[in-house]
């Protein structure tokens, strides 16, 4: 990630919230660069007079993101997205058809979804998602 100033707006301005937002004109101003964004601590917001715990931990959260996305560029590929994703997906599956109701009469009947099966299901969106940022780079 380069220091650019464009790319810098468009990181900021596309992955904060909205409540956020007064902070990218702030962070350009005090030069944070990409690697220092990378790298910002709670203490770095301090020293830039970002006092607001809600908001430390908002622009920690999004760092992190960033930080996830920038690692994983480099090791990630389209297929090993869709392999991981189909493993997901092939074990949700596997576990609904052997936890899931035996006969046809059963399966009318309303049922109640486990945490497990929630569980797997985020973890698939979250598999989706990358699949899907991966694509429209």
């Amino acid at each position: 990630m380069s220091g650019q100033k464009s790319e810098m707006t468009d990181i900021y301005g596309t992955r904060l919230e909205y409540s956020l937002v007064p902070y990218v004109q702030f962070f350009l101003n005090n030069k944070i660069d990409g690697c220092h964004l990378l790298n910002l601590t709670a203490d770095d917001l301090e020293e830039l007079h970002i006092f607001k715990i809600g908001h430390q931990l908002l622009i920690l959260e999004a760092v992190e993101l960033l930080r996830q996305l920038h690692y994983s560029l480099n090791s990630e590929t389209l297929q090993s997205l869709a392999v991981k994703l189909g493993c997901k997906a092939r074990s949700l599956y596997n576990d609904l058809k052997l936890n899931g109701p035996q006969d046809h009469s059963e399966s009318m009947k309303q049922e109640r979804i486990t945490t497990s099966v929630l569980s797997a299901v985020s973890e698939i969106l979250t598999s989706v998602k990358a699949f899907v940022s991966w694509l429209d780079r």
